[in-house]
């Protein structure tokens, strides 16, 4: 990139495409699953742990009771809350791992 004008059209170009892979029946069931958990606790490793942070704490500015999962404060985990995974690859291991062990909790991923 030799440019900003070029950085910033890419950066668009990338967003447009991620936006154009999810729908908005997805984005409503998130809707949905934000509005009627009791909890909402997010996880995310390396840089995808970064966007889980900020995104918790956008959450807290709205309202709702978020945690990340993994920092001294965050409690445990219950039946009624809501686990969300960022990930980019949907492989990272840490993930996955974190996924089943809230699936096998009976909470909502």
């Amino acid at each position: 990139m030799s440019s900003f004008k070029e950085s910033i059209d890419y950066l668009q170009e990338k967003i447009k495409d991620i936006l154009g892979k999810v729908s908005e029946e997805d984005i409503t069931k998130l809707c949905k699953l934000l509005l009627k958990a009791k909890r909402i606790f997010v996880y995310g490793a390396g840089r995808s742990g970064l966007v889980a942070k900020a995104f918790a704490i956008r959450l807290v500015h709205l309202g709702f009771q978020a945690y990340v999962i993994g920092e001294t404060i965050t409690p445990p985990v219950r039946v009624g809350d809501l686990v969300l995974i960022i990930s980019g690859s949907g492989e990272t291991m840490p993930s996955v791992m974190t996924a089943d062990i809230a699936r096998d909790m009976k909470v909502k991923v």
